[in-house]
């Protein structure tokens, strides 16, 4: 496998990408040491995320694209809904770091259920 097939690998390999500590961010997409951005360079080079740029690093692509992603295939995991939920629900100072990763995971579970 040359990388993530499913909406569940996705999610799962997002979650890697953001479980050790200090690789996820909140109110930017990542940071790649030398500024903050969702240009693919950018998510290349980069050593944290938020939940939107790790699932564009995993895909990669560029912000717009991780975004879009999100809208369509994690809201309805995660039960939100509109445009940008997902980076609104990352962004959420109650959250940590560990709630993120744990919900990435669950949702990943449910990505792999019969008619999910």
């Amino acid at each position: 496998m040359s990388g993530p097939q499913t909406i569940a690998d996705v999610l799962e390999a997002a979650a890697d990408l953001i479980e050790p500590e200090g690789a996820w961010i909140r109110e930017a997409y990542s940071n790649g040491g030398d500024g903050v951005g969702a240009d693919s360079d950018e998510i290349a080079r980069a050593t944290c995320f938020c939940v939107e740029g790790a699932v564009a690093r995993v895909l990669n692509a560029s912000g717009p694209h991780g975004e879009a992603w999100c809208d369509e295939h994690l809201n309805p995991l995660l039960g939100l809904a509109g445009p940008g939920a997902v980076a609104q629900w990352n962004d959420d100072n109650a959250k940590d770091q560990a709630e993120v990763v744990t919900a990435l995971r669950e949702a990943a579970a449910l990505a792999r259920k019969p008619g999910a």
